[in-house]
């Protein structure tokens, strides 16, 4: 694959350990990897980003209008796919009150770890690599 990225994946986890899943749009027309399918969120890293947690931070306010601060996210992976040179996904903690606005994707779910591994092939990218590293931390 040609013009691969750096990017940021964040997973979003509230104190009852429910994780903030989207689910993509079919691409309005335009060919998207993965349309229809649940995965956690991120993007691309900007030039104008200063490292990889404000590039989560940047994402989450667009997709969610949702403002995480830098020391409630971790680093917990680095990976790569077809679509990213590298992908370094950051965990997240929010609080129960902060409630986000979608504003990118088809639809977004609170989901239980158990609930996101029975997706299985409704899931974009190697999303499983994520999920096994994110059990890890969540012990």
């Amino acid at each position: 694959m040609e013009n691969k990225v750096s990017a940021a994946t964040f997973i979003i986890i509230r104190p009852d350990r429910t994780i903030l899943m989207q689910k993509r749009d079919d691409g309005r027309g335009k060919k998207i990897p993965y349309p229809n399918k649940w995965c956690f969120p991120g993007g691309a890293k900007e030039d104008y980003d200063k490292n990889y947690v404000d590039c989560v931070i940047r994402e989450a306010m667009e997709e969610y209008d949702l403002k995480l601060k830098k020391e409630d996210c971790r680093l917990i992976h680095v990976y790569s796919h077809d679509y990213t040179e590298n992908d370094h996904v950051f965990l997240c903690q929010i609080d129960e009150n902060q409630e986000p606005m979608i504003r990118e994707g088809a639809g977004m779910e609170w989901m239980k770890i158990n609930k996101i591994k029975k997706l299985g092939p409704g899931l974009a990218w190697v999303q499983n690599e994520i999920i096994s590293e994110l059990e890890k931390n969540l012990k």
